[in-house]
């Protein structure tokens, strides 16, 4: 069993859809991070408790890592740039914990997992603030997942007190009309990227939380983001410099990265309320047109919209998720496939779905009202 003294540290409880994190890190700073990407509530829990504890001590660090005795290298998350790798300790002198340690990283760390705690060992002046909420998502992920809800590659706003899931492929415009409706409209943010979808009497969105990451041409199309004197999160160098028009050398400036935001950043730039649940109600699936200025509403067949929402459904299949290692699911592939085709089933059964072409010189105004005649139009069939 852990036995670590946590009498000095930071204590923070974050409730985050029914999984209560017991937050104890000893940088104040790492640990009010987290409030940037949850919608901070006093919510009961009942579902799963635990304690994440962060700290940094090299003697400690030093103890464990002398623990490992036999690993396996595993590859735990891929994104379009990278590989990440874990090393899981295979043979450990302590019973019933399990052991990874992050060495390939910039920043080196050992993880720690023993029942419902959780344990980050940084060395000293060795602090990644970002790993600790990376740690929450894997466990809050797999937690929902065993509870049968489903994980969706989507962005989703509440509008006209509808949940808006918008699901597509990448570069197909999710973020980009996420951010119209929420900058020129009183909708509400939930998330960026992905969403948990449940159901019990009704279809819910649940806000998972990712940072808010836009190209470059979505926001300049917004003061809000250019007159920004800081951002939350360290941003690319070009992006920074395209973003407000300074002289960026030629080489790169066809790669410049995306300008990353938290989700209460995000919401405050924008003056939007950010939530953290919806009920479902339309689903769009974007395509963005270049240098184009149409808007166009496709209604799709049964077998369209069903091929559209699998695509989008990432339980059991995300592949950007490669192993599990914090958090394991309880369920074989084979129940996790049947759950989510029938969630998909019941989207497809009371949900409005739509595809929406627009262009990215198309009025912003055109395209949401478009979109709350859809609404409206919805309601009355209902």
């Amino acid at each position: 069993m852990l036995k670590i003294d946590k009498t000095n540290l930071h204590y923070k409880q974050y409730n985050i859809h029914e999984v209560e994190f017991n937050c104890y890190f000893d940088n104040l700073n790492t640990l009010l991070n987290i409030e940037q990407y949850i919608n901070v509530k006093n919510k009961k829990s009942s579902l799963k408790k635990i304690d994440l504890i962060c700290i940094e001590d090299d003697q400690l660090f030093s103890n464990y890592l002398n623990t490992f005795i036999k690993t396996e290298k595993i590859a735990t998350f891929k994104s379009a740039n990278f590989i990440e790798y874990h090393y899981k300790n295979t043979q450990s002198v302590y019973d019933k914990q399990y052991l990874f340690r992050a060495k390939e990283t910039v920043n080196d760390y050992i993880l720690i997992r023993d029942k419902n705690t959780v344990l980050l060992i940084f060395k000293k002046n060795n602090l990644n603030t970002l790993i600790p909420l990376r740690i929450i998502r894997e466990i809050l992920l797999r937690s929902l997942e065993n509870k049968m809800e489903i994980f969706f590659h989507a962005s989703a706003i509440e509008f006209k007190g509808s949940g808006i899931i918008i699901t597509g492929d990448s570069g197909a415009g999710k973020t980009s009309l996420m951010t119209h409706f929420v900058a020129n409209s009183d909708a509400a943010f939930l998330a960026n990227d992905r969403v948990i979808i449940t159901k019990s009497n009704e279809l819910i969105i649940k806000q998972f939380p990712l940072p808010i990451r836009l190209g470059l041409g979505t926001a300049k199309q917004y003061n809000e983001l250019i007159k920004a004197e800081k951002f939350q999160r360290k941003q690319d160098s070009s992006m920074e410099k395209a973003l407000k028009d300074l002289p960026i050398e030629e080489p790169y400036y066809e790669n410049v990265g995306k300008l990353e935001l938290t989700p209460k950043e995000f919401s405050n730039l924008f003056n939007s309320n950010f939530k953290d649940t919806a009920k479902l109600k339309l689903i769009i699936i974007p395509s963005i047109q270049f240098n184009s200025d149409k808007i166009k509403i496709i209604d799709l067949t049964e077998d369209k919209k069903k091929e559209y929402l699998n695509n989008g459904c990432f339980t059991p299949i995300d592949e950007s998720r490669l192993t599990d290692w914090v958090e394991n699911l309880e369920y074989d592939f084979v129940t996790l496939k049947e759950n989510s085709n029938k969630i998909i089933e019941d989207m497809i059964l009371n949900c409005k779905i739509i595809k929406l072409e627009f262009g990215t010189e198309s009025s912003v105004t055109d395209l949401i009202n478009n979109i709350e005649k859809e609404l409206e139009i919805y309601a009355v069939k209902k």
